[in-house]
């Protein structure tokens, strides 16, 4: 069964793991005319890498490959997908269906997916030069090239790669939420100890004055 959540309910499912499951990844998912590019995330939920840049004819069998070297290799089960909005893309591609058919290939009982828009963003890409040629958000082209040329290509390179500064983007809002909830985890604890302690200082306070009564 295929579950579409919003990005914030799939990060309060997300929350339910418990220490004894085992480890669990998000993949990324942004397509193109032609292509589609797929990101991983790692188990920490920090970073995301790039796997690959696919004809979108060939994708599902490339992501039930990863999927299965994920669990064969690593032992990670797959948390969720994060679909880039990529609506403008032609054809258009009908994630629903998509998700359906990797859930029935993979023989998930269930799977849960969310279409993320990218507008949010953990880093400013700049275009950067140094001895080794130009580089824009990972992609490097030589010194031979004139910066007119470079930075259209670099850009057509970023935009093959979306998948990967997506999924980014995404753990970047992802685990400033979790911090939030982390945060007010503690001050709901502390406030509870501070609550025990006062009730703990009455309770000594009465048996002092009962000791020097019965004295």
């Amino acid at each position: 069964m295929i579950e579409y959540l919003n990005p914030l309910q799939l990060f309060r499912q997300s929350q339910k793991r418990t220490y004894y499951m085992p480890v669990a990844v998000f993949l990324g998912l942004s397509f193109r005319d032609k292509s589609a590019s797929v990101a991983i995330s790692d188990k920490g939920y920090n970073i995301s890498y790039m796997y690959g840049v696919h004809r979108r004819d060939k994708l599902m069998d490339k992501l039930v490959d990863v999927v299965q070297s994920l669990k064969k290799d690593c032992g990670y089960d797959l948390e969720g997908i994060i679909v880039a909005d990529n609506s403008s893309v032609v054809p258009p591609v009908n994630i629903h269906n998509l998700m359906e058919d990797l859930c029935k290939k993979l023989n998930f009982q269930s799977l849960k997916y969310t279409c993320w828009k990218d507008n949010i963003t953990p880093w400013s890409p700049e275009l950067k030069c140094s001895r080794f040629g130009y580089s824009f958000c990972g992609s490097t082209l030589p010194l031979g090239c004139s910066i007119e040329k470079a930075l259209p290509e670099l850009q057509k390179r970023l935009e093959r790669n979306s998948a990967q500064p997506m999924l980014q983007a995404f753990l970047h809002v992802f685990n400033t939420l979790h911090m939030e909830r982390d945060e007010e985890s503690m001050g709901r604890f502390k406030e509870r100890e501070y609550s025990k302690r006062k009730v703990t200082r009455r309770g000594s306070g009465k048996e002092k004055k009962r000791c020097k009564i019965i004295q």
